[in-house]
């Protein structure tokens, strides 16, 4: 009887241990320069019958990183990276602001953060990335109230997500005619690396300012 026990105890055992023997991940896949390069075309042509398959609805124009992407961050399961696309090629990127200012100085700077997510279609935001504008103001009579002086400075920063990002630019837009101004308009381009798949996000926008020196 002792035997019996001590033999379901072990099995038991094992069986939890073969529960928490983790699986092998894309980092691990250990392939050959042929099938390196089998994965990579099975990429783009995945890519390729999905956009064939999302002709004529709104989505992402995404593409497949370069092959030394997947040489240093590890190879993905075919199968795997084409949910991976589809997840992302069906995503939308939202915009969204977050901004600070100083209303009772009467010469201030203020800065005002655009945010551009990326967001699949269960609401996850896969990737964020922030645009911060730091214009120059000053108190103006004939408005009586404040009004840019310079269109300052704009920097672009991944805000949140797993991927890797890279600015290609980040500027004026827009002078206004005439003074006193009071908006500038920016533009960015910015390309967000998913798990393997590129996301350009680029975007105009307009950086207003209110009397009381509010950015908007």
């Amino acid at each position: 009887m002792k035997r019996i026990i001590i033999g379901i105890i072990a099995l038991a055992l094992c069986g939890v241990v073969s529960v928490f023997v983790p699986s092998a991940s894309a980092a691990e896949l250990v392939l050959s320069q042929t099938q390196k390069e089998k994965y990579y075309q099975q990429y783009l042509n995945d890519l390729q019958d999905l956009q064939n398959q999302y002709v004529g609805q709104e989505v992402l124009n995404i593409a497949v990183a370069h092959f030394a992407y997947f040489e240093e961050n590890g190879w993905i399961e075919p199968s795997q990276f084409k949910i991976i696309l589809n997840e992302v090629i069906t995503s939308k990127i939202v915009s969204m602001e977050n901004s600070t200012s100083n209303i009772r100085a009467r010469k201030i700077v203020t800065s005002i953060t655009k945010s551009f997510n990326v967001i699949n279609t269960t609401g996850h935001v896969i990737g964020r990335i922030n645009a911060t504008v730091s214009p120059q103001s000053a108190y103006h009579s004939e408005r009586d109230g404040m009004v840019l002086t310079s269109p300052g400075t704009i920097t672009t920063a991944k805000g949140w997500g797993s991927g890797s990002w890279s600015q290609t630019y980040a500027g004026v837009s827009q002078w206004p005619q005439g003074q006193p101004y009071t908006y500038f308009g920016y533009s960015i381009a910015d390309n967000y690396t998913y798990q393997g798949v590129v996301i350009p996000i680029s975007a105009n926008f307009t950086v207003s300012i209110s009397k009381n020196g509010a950015l908007y």
